[in-house]
């Protein structure tokens, strides 16, 4: 997809699981920012950091 942007970012949050980008930021499309975040609040899930 060409999204025709001069800065392209993913937010993958809530991020509760294992994620795996490294075909996305391989790609010939340079990505320039990730956001990861947890859940907040009561009852919010735990987010593993490594």
């Amino acid at each position: 997809m060409n999204v025709g942007s001069s800065v392209r970012f993913l937010s993958c949050e809530p991020l509760l699981g294992q994620l795996d980008l490294r075909e996305v930021l391989l790609g010939t499309r340079a990505i320039n920012c990730v956001i990861v975040g947890g859940e907040s609040g009561n009852g919010a899930r735990p987010m593993d950091a490594a």
